[in-house]
């Protein structure tokens, strides 16, 4: 590899590039901060010559839904115009949809960018994306687009998703705060150096016969399909009933799609399912469910899943024994693992309290909890304080439209294993 300093800079200048930013403009990032982003934005833009036939910036900034402000090729020919058109890029705020941003990147940014010149994304965030899958599918499409992709991370960005985004673990930068942004401007300007001076390859033919010694290192197991999040995790799937007229089929073929989206196995993700509790003041288990250690390959626990029979339990029953017994050593839960829960609810909890009390003990110990709601007669209010994020609840007009939210309840189990 070649080392690129400083003096090598007016070497890149003259080489064309496009080059897009893509910006969080999240609620998440102070407005001064955010400011900032702008001035890093515009003093690496300045590493490179700004030009017809020179560099092009692009800049596009995202939170619930992604803005463009400067499109590739506008005010190459001014370039005090772009710097102050920059500055003035005002803050979204809202949430982190980081998929949106980078497939808006691709189709819309890229689709005047020039035949022949390296095209490069450079992602700023600072936390992790809204549905992580969706963002990792997204880079890889650009990245197949032939973007070259640059992940910086502030703060508490998810390093995982950070790589996920990137082209290479060395386009992979963090900081600890945005005040520091300003320090990576020279290293990232050399790496987009190096790219646009990399000489084309040259064809030659050659006859020869070598022994190649291959080194395999095995990656970690995943835990979701297309999730970056590596550790452990324990799901536990419930269905509180407290009307007693949940659609057991519906259900139960819900969570097989559930665990469908999973990889089943002792150092991967195990499945439980909550068993039918005893009601009133009645204590213990009318009907055994199914312990996170009792399965640990996909088709017998499917099965397993199918035989079972839901009923009637409260939803504040459920929640304490998610809390106090469903993760524990005893039933199969691992100590280094990731906690989820997902809840299917039809109706209002009898004691909304102490569902919402108890829902703040089981997230105080690191569950990630998922609530479903099912249906006219749920209280929708009480669904999002049980959850561990607005983003974790669902809600569906009947039990028909489970399996339209399977995609969703997999990108908040990612989320949850990444967090």
């Amino acid at each position: 590899m070649r080392f690129l300093y400083v003096d090598d800079i007016s070497v890149c200048e003259q080489n064309p590039a496009d080059i897009v930013f893509v910006l969080d403009a999240s609620s998440s990032i102070w407005p001064p901060h955010f400011r900032l982003q702008l001035d890093f934005v515009n003093n690496v833009a300045n590493e490179f010559m700004v030009g017809e036939d020179y560099a092009h910036i692009g800049v596009l900034t995202y939170s619930d839904y992604p803005t463009k402000h400067l499109m590739l090729g506008e005010l190459v020919n001014d370039l005090k115009a772009m710097t102050t058109k920059i500055k003035q890029i005002p803050q979204q705020g809202g949430n982190t949809y980081t998929d949106l941003a980078l497939k808006e990147m691709r189709e819309v940014m890229f689709q005047n960018a020039r035949d022949g010149v390296p095209h490069i994304g450079i992602v700023i965030t600072d936390g992790v994306s809204e549905f992580p899958i969706k963002t990792s599918k997204q880079a890889q499409l650009s990245r197949d687009a032939g973007i070259t992709m640059f992940a910086l991370g502030v703060g508490q960005a998810d390093q995982d998703e950070l790589h996920n985004i990137a082209s290479a673990p060395d386009m992979v930068y963090q900081v600890d705060n945005y005040d520091m942004l300003d320090s990576l401007k020279k290293k990232l300007a050399w790496k987009a150096c190096e790219i646009t001076t990399k000489p084309p390859p040259t064809t030659t033919t050659t006859t020869t016969t070598t022994t190649t010694t291959t080194t395999t290192t095995t990656p970690p197991p995943q835990m979701i399909d297309g999730c970056g999040g590596h550790s452990p995790l324990d799901l536990m799937l419930a269905a509180p009933d407290e009307a007693g007229i949940i659609d057991t089929e519906y259900v139960l073929r819900f969570f097989q799609n559930v665990v469908d989206q999973v990889q089943i196995g002792p150092r991967q993700t195990q499945v439980g399912l909550t068993p039918r509790l005893c009601s009133g003041d009645e204590r213990g288990i009318k009907l055994p469910g199914i312990r996170l250690k009792d399965y640990d390959m996909k088709k017998p626990l499917q099965e397993a899943i199918a035989e079972r029979a839901l009923g009637s339990t409260l939803l504040s029953q459920q929640l304490e024994y998610l809390t106090e017994v469903a993760f524990s050593v005893e039933e199969g839960g691992r100590e280094t693992g990731k906690k989820s829960a997902i809840l299917v609810v039809d109706n209002q909890s009898m004691y909304p309290e102490d569902a919402i009390a108890i829902a703040e003990d089981a997230k105080a110990l690191g569950i990630n909890v998922i609530t479903i709601g099912v249906g006219d007669y749920v209280d929708k209010r009480e669904l999002r304080q049980i959850a561990s994020s607005a983003s974790n609840a669902f809600f569906v007009n009947n039990y028909e439209e489970l399996d339209s939210i399977v995609e969703g309840i997999k990108d908040a189990l990612c989320k949850g294993l990444m967090s």
